[in-house]
Formats: C-alpha cells, sequence, structure tokens
C-alpha cells in the first residue's frame, strides 16, 4: 500500500503562510523524505505532513542534486513508524508497464492517478521515464509506482502542450544520494542565495535571491496582479552602465515587467514566444524588437509567474 509513505512538502514565507506544496515519500524509516530539488527551493523553511496527518519541520537538507532535480529531506523520527517506499530496480521500466502516482494535485491532497510508461527518452540532457498519465501542479516530488509497489521513479516534469503526458527521474538517479548523503542543516539551507539586506529590499513577496552575482525571483508577489519589487537600497551609478534583464514565463499568456528609479517608472512588454532578453546601455532609444523600456533602473517589479534575472556590469 503507497499511502503511508506519501507525504505533502509545503513551504512558507516569511510572514510564516504557507507558500506552496508538492509531494514527497519515505525511503528511510529513519526520517528520510525524497522529493524534487525545485519543489525544495533554496533558503526557505520547510514541513512535511505524514500520511497520519501530523506535520513535522524538516531539520537538514540530507542530499540533493540540480541535475536530476532531486532532495530528500530529513525530519526527526516519529514515535510512530515510518513507512519507507521499496524502491525498484534501476532498470529502465519495459514500455505499457501500468503504473501510479499518489501526490497533491492543486492541494488535493494524497490523490491517485494511474497511466502506463510510454518509454525512456532524453529530456533536458538526462534520461527521464515518459508518462502517459495527468500531471498536475503539487504532483511533482510524487513517487511512480510499478504493479508490485515499488518506486521505479520521480514524477518532475508536466507537459504544457497536453494533460496525459509527464516525465519522471529514474529511481537511478536517487539511489546514489542515498548511498553518499551530504548533509546541509536547515540553518545554513535558510541563508542559501538570501539577498545583502544592506544593498536590497523586497516587497510584497515572491522569492528574491541571489547567485554569482545575479538577482533572480520566481513566483508571484502579493502586489497588484501578483506584483513584486526588489529595490536598491544604494544609489545607482553614474549614466551609462549596463542593465540586462531575461524572462522566462510559465506559459504564453504573456506578461509585463516594471522598472522603477527615483520616480521614474518604465514598463518591458514581454510577448510570446517563451523566452526574450532586453538590454540596454543606459540609452531610452536601445531596446530589441518586441520590447519597450525607458531608462534603466535598478529595481524591478514582478507582474506575472516568471522567472527574472537581472544583472548590472
Amino acid at each position: 500500500m503507497v499511502r503511508p509513505s506519501i507525504a505533502v512538502v509545503t513551504f512558507t514565507g516569511r510572514d510564516g503562510q504557507q507558500q506552496g506544496l508538492g509531494t514527497g515519500f519515505v525511503v528511510d524509516a529513519a526520517g528520510l523524505v525524497a522529493t524534487n530539488l525545485h519543489v525544495v527551493g533554496e533558503g526557505r523553511p520547510l514541513s512535511v505532513q505524514l500520511a497520519d496527518g501530523i506535520r513535522h519541520d524538516v531539520t537538514e537538507i540530507t542530499a540533493f542534486d540540480r541535475a536530476s532535480d532531486l532532495a530528500v529531506l530529513r525530519i526527526a523520527q516519529p514515535e510512530k513508524p515510518l513507512v519507507p517506499l521499496p524502491l525498484g530496480d534501476s532498470a529502465d521500466p519495459p514500455d505499457g508497464l501500468p503504473v501510479v502516482t499518489v501526490g497533491n494535485p492543486h492541494g488535493l491532497t494524497f490523490s491517485v492517478v494511474g497511466g502506463v510508461v510510454s518509454g525512456v527518452r532524453e529530456v533536458e540532457g538526462r534520461p527521464m521515464i515518459q508518462l502517459a498519465m495527468p500531471i498536475e501542479p503539487g504532483n511533482s516530488g510524487g513517487p511512480v509506482v510499478d504493479p508490485e509497489g515499488r518506486m521505479i521513479g520521480v514524477v518532475t516534469i508536466k507537459s504544457l502542450v497536453t494533460k496525459n503526458l509527464g516525465f519522471a527521474v529514474r529511481v537511478a538517479a536517487l539511489k546514489p544520494l542515498l548511498e553518499k548523503p551530504n548533509p546541509v542543516p536547515m540553518s545554513r539551507w535558510l541563508t542559501i542565495g538570501r539577498l545583502d539586506p544592506a544593498r536590497w529590499s523586497a516587497l510584497f513577496g515572491a522569492r528574491w535571491q541571489q547567485r554569482g552575482g545575479l538577482i533572480a525571483v520566481s513566483g508571484s508577489g502579493a502586489g497588484f496582479g501578483g506584483g513584486s519589487l526588489c529595490l536598491a537600497e544604494r544609489q545607482p551609478p553614474a549614466l551609462p552602465f549596463d542593465l540586462a534583464v531575461s524572462v522566462t514565463l510559465d506559459d504564453e499568456a504573456g506578461g509585463a515587467l516594471t522598472e522603477k528609479d527615483t520616480g521614474v517608472v518604465s514598463e518591458f512588454l514581454v510577448p510570446t514566444p517563451l523566452r526574450c532578453c532586453a538590454e540596454h546601455r543606459g540609452d531610452p532609444g536601445r531596446h530589441r524588437p518586441g520590447i519597450r523600456s525607458a531608462r534603466p533602473t535598478l529595481a524591478a517589479g514582478l507582474l506575472a509567474d516568471l522567472s527574472l534575472t537581472v544583472t548590472r556590469t
């Protein structure tokens, strides 16, 4: 039986309110839960609700791998024994194999859906199991289980084209994380990517982080239309200076990106297709086709569910 091994993985914002959830599953009775790394994210508090309804704080990230989008979380071992989900063989599953997954689509916890394995193919440079089954937000991190009750994959990607197409990371990618853990305490994990408050001030929520000199934002904020702001605490440098903005949309509905600097407001109109990039060099006349802008600034707002990267040189 799969349900006793399923977990609801949630993360909270600075206000302590739940901002999102995904799925995980118990892989060790000592308190290890596997899920997707994109469910865990970086620098945010996590909790795990087990099938008995009891919620547990995550105490460490036991292992993670960006390439395979997997993470293993540790919780304090509960009084009642945990029920780990058996792991299947590392060999590729046969085409047509009937499978099920249990997850939390749109917050509907412990929902079961069935499908079949359509094949194993390379996606984004890694071998993945192609699934003929509906995958929805909240299913990420859930186990793909074969008829013998063994986990053979972790649900990771849903298709934006059709409802009955998804992809799962193979169990072979999870086993090395369990065999050779590299634990990171939550006290340290929460500092990863945190903005320097002496230089930046984030308003209206969303996920603002810094990595490798880049500032990135993801998710929706609490402002109008899901807006969020990141304000520079320091004075901008003298013109001219370089500013590059990259926008990745979750769908083809389009979106808008606004910038604000000392009372001057400019706007990027982001068209389809999915990816576009605009680079400006202190000159309001320089911009890419399809992008309208005014002078570059040091604060950016998010008006759609998109990812944003701002770089300064």
